[in-house]
């Protein structure tokens, strides 16, 4: 079985295709690798579903959760709470761009 990472980076999205890029390249850019990528689609209705298959299927520490139901930043975060296995937890938004070291 796979050692759980140190840090759970839980990022819930809505509608953030526009801006998703740069914040999902940034978080992957870290100098800081053991890390996993929480990503929850909060029904996004753009094209935030393509994007993020895209990267989880480039970068195995992209974990996809969320669902069609838009329910709201605080039940995705939530979730992502529940989902998370690191032991320490980063939040960060679709629209967000994280430096190199903000792991460190």
């Amino acid at each position: 079985m796979n050692q759980p990472p140190a840090v759970s980076v839980v990022m819930p999205v809505y509608n953030a295709a526009a801006h998703l890029p740069g914040a999902l390249d940034s978080m992957l850019a870290q100098t800081f690798a053991d890390f996993e990528l929480i990503v929850l689609d909060d029904g996004s209705t753009d094209d935030t579903g393509a994007l993020l298959a895209a990267y989880a299927g480039r970068d195995a520490r992209v974990r996809l959760a969320g669902s069609a139901e838009n329910q709201g930043l605080i039940a995705r975060l939530n979730q992502g709470l529940e989902l998370a296995r690191g032991r320490y937890i980063a939040r960060m938004d679709g629209d967000d761009t994280s430096r190199p070291k903000r792991l460190d």
